[in-house]
C-alpha cells in the first residue's frame, strides 16, 4: 500500500482499516493498482467540496453537505487509480472490480447506486441522518466521532450476523 493510502486509512473506522488493506490487495490481483485518496473530512473541507461547481470554480463532486457525507464520520474511502495517466478514468473496468471486491467484504460499493460514485467505498448499516444525530447528541468533536463509530460497528456487525461485539473490533 501507498504511503498516502497508509495515512488517509489511519484515521478511518476499524472497520475500513481492517477491510481497505484486502481490497487493495484483491483489486491488484486482478490487474489494477489504486490508492485510498479520500477518507475522512471535516465538515467545512465536506462544504468546500460541495461548493465546488457551486459557488466556486470547478466540477461539482460532491452532493453532500457538511455532515451529510460518510466521510465526515471515517466510515468512507474514495479510490483512484495509481500509476495512470488518469487516475478517475470514466469509463474503466477497474470501478466495477472495486465494487465486487468491497461487497465480498461487506462493505457498501457507490459503484452500484443509480447516481454512482464510482471510487466510493463504505461501510453500511447507518445513514448519514442517524450519524449527524448520533455526532450531535455525543458532541461535536472526538466523542462524536467515537459515538458514530461505535453505533456503525454494532450495526454493521449486525448486518453481518455477528452477535459478540468487541469494543470497535469486527473479529474479521
Amino acid at each position: 500500500m501507498d504511503k498516502r493510502s497508509e495515512m488517509v486509512l489511519a484515521k478511518l473506522h476499524p472497520i475500513l482499516q481492517d477491510r481497505l488493506p484486502k481490497l487493495i490487495a484483491a483489486v491488484a490481483s486482478r490487474g489494477h493498482t489504486i490508492g485510498i485518496v479520500q477518507g475522512l473530512r471535516t465538515f467545512p473541507e465536506q462544504d468546500a467540496l460541495y461548493s465546488q461547481g457551486r459557488t466556486r470554480k470547478g466540477p461539482t463532486v460532491t452532493n453532500a453537505k457538511g455532515g451529510q457525507s460518510y466521510h465526515n464520520y471515517g466510515l468512507a474511502a474514495d479510490f483512484c487509480l495509481l500509476n495512470a495517466k488518469n487516475a478517475f478514468p470514466d469509463p474503466h473496468p477497474v470501478w466495477e472490480v472495486i465494487a465486487e471486491e468491497a461487497e465480498k467484504l461487506q462493505l457498501a460499493a457507490g459503484f452500484r447506486w443509480q447516481h454512482q460514485d464510482k471510487p466510493h467505498v463504505e461501510v453500511p448499516g447507518l445513514n448519514w441522518r442517524e450519524c449527524l444525530d448520533i455526532y450531535r447528541k455525543f458532541g461535536e468533536g472526538v466523542h462524536g466521532l467515537e459515538s458514530v463509530a461505535a453505533e456503525a460497528t454494532l450495526r454493521f456487525n449486525k448486518l453481518i450476523g455477528k452477535e459478540q461485539v468487541d469494543g470497535l473490533k469486527t473479529g474479521n
